[in-house]
């Protein structure tokens, strides 16, 4: 009875915590000057991010949870970029 549902959830809690890496790598190629440690804090931050609000059952608007997070990690990217 759980096994489907567990499934789901891995693969869920997977799909978001890789569309994180992808503002990491943008701003990898984009901007030279970034730092190591903005790029890891974003990663960190937007991946317990998305799996906060997974546990948490949070919908907004029907939008996808690692879109959500997605734009947090871009937010904190951004001054790493700036510095």
């Amino acid at each position: 009875m759980l096994a489907p549902s567990l499934m789901l959830n891995l693969i869920n809690t997977a799909y978001y915590g890789f569309g994180q890496f992808l503002p990491g790598l943008l701003s990898i190629y984009f901007f030279r000057s970034i730092r190591p440690a903005g790029i890891a804090a974003g990663l960190i931050a937007g991946d317990l991010f998305a799996i906060g609000m997974h546990l948490a059952q949070m919908n907004f608007l029907n939008i996808n949870i690692g879109l959500i997070a997605l734009l947090e990690t871009s937010q904190l990217l951004m001054p790493s970029v700036c510095i």
